[in-house]
């Protein structure tokens, strides 16, 4: 397995720990990218938004002025 496929893996994992570590290891990780052109920032990016969905209509912000209207 690359650097860069074992990277992206403890991304999708959500392993901070795992990230910390490979990348205080191999710093040109975090430049590198997979075959698909994917980068680890995308990955985290990515894997975020699918670890930490609301439920629907959960965190839309209010409007300005609209509390006690």
């Amino acid at each position: 397995m690359s650097g860069v496929t074992e990277l992206l893996g403890v991304i999708r994992r959500g392993d901070t720990k795992a990230v910390e570590d490979l990348l205080a290891a191999h710093p040109d990780l975090a430049n590198a990218r997979d075959e698909k052109g994917n980068s680890p920032v995308l990955m985290a990016t990515y894997a975020r938004k699918q670890h930490h969905r609301l439920p629907e209509g959960e965190g839309r912000r209010h409007q300005v002025g609209s509390e006690g209207a």
